[in-house]
């Protein structure tokens, strides 16, 4: 868990590449303590890894699309055509969504809306997408 808050302490210099990853890293250990089975460290380690993850996600939606970018400009490079995924979906968040459903069970409805209305914000599971030609 350390390593892990050293990471999001850091991620302001890191490449989107890392930021990526970092994303993802945190999303499966917050999977992990959920389904870890119900005790209050499991909870608790779940709840703030999830806060951690809202905390950092316009972040992490701004890494994911110059990762996608530079992915499409690396194949256009080598393979000298475009790549046939232009087009950057705006992913869903997991790790919001749960984190949202446990503040809702836990009556804390002004911070589950609060979470709801940032990723949203920022496009997470919008079901839209931009076109590499937008950016």
């Amino acid at each position: 868990m350390q390593q892990t808050a050293d990471s999001i302490a850091r991620i302001f210099y890191m490449p989107s590449e890392e930021i990526v990853n970092l994303h993802f890293t945190i999303k499966n250990k917050v999977l992990d303590y959920y389904e870890s089975g119900y005790n209050e460290d499991n909870l608790n380690n779940a709840i703030w890894l999830s806060e951690k993850a809202v905390a950092i996600s316009s972040l992490v939606m701004a890494a994911m699309i110059n990762k996608h970018k530079h992915d499409c400009d690396e194949y256009l490079r080598i393979m000298g055509m475009p790549h046939p995924g232009i087009k950057f979906y705006y992913p869903a968040h997991p790790v919001a969504e749960k984190l949202i459903a446990l503040l809702e069970q836990q009556g804390r409805i002004m911070q589950a809306e609060y979470v709801a209305n940032k990723v949203a914000s920022e496009g997470w599971g919008c079901g839209k997408y931009i076109e590499l030609s937008d950016l």
